[in-house]
């Protein structure tokens, strides 16, 4: 069965989010190639934890059905509840000593702005494949 164009685009793209994930553990290599495995390991966990975190965003973003969308909604209605309170709870003590200290209290080496930046764009590298995958290439929306 051939691809349809729609579905050829998205291939594309998510060989492009692939390559940008190859090129983030380049980069995270090259940062941690002075005999530092432990470090460049824990930098490869967080961004497969970020891939991961974004591929269930896209999912619980992109339900099938009607009665897909009620569960996720339920779902996410739970995640959304316990990460909040979570969050919440991780930040407050790092909001009280920015506002009783001096102003410049977080201290973030390159390591940890790497891990951070490396997070985060595996987590919308995932976001966006997951969602397009379900919604563009063989979701409701794939063009038949």
């Amino acid at each position: 069965m051939p691809l349809k164009p729609n579905q050829i685009r998205t291939l594309i793209g998510s060989c492009i989010g692939v390559g940008i994930f190859l090129q983030l553990a380049l980069g995270a290599y090259v940062v941690h190639k002075n005999g530092l495995l432990a470090a460049f390991a824990l930098t490869m966990v967080i961004a497969l934890f970020g891939v991961s975190l974004g591929w269930l965003v896209g999912l619980l973003a992109s339900p099938y059905d009607d009665s897909e969308l009620q569960r996720f909604a339920k779902y996410a209605g739970v995640l959304s509840a316990f990460l909040t309170g979570y969050v919440a709870a991780k930040l407050d003590p790092l909001v009280t000593r920015v506002l009783n200290q001096d102003p410049i209290a977080i201290d973030i080496d390159a390591t940890t702005g790497l891990r951070l930046m490396v997070f985060l764009t595996c987590l919308i590298i995932g976001t966006i494949g997951s969602y397009a995958y379900r919604s563009y290439l063989f979701g409701p929306n794939a063009k038949r």
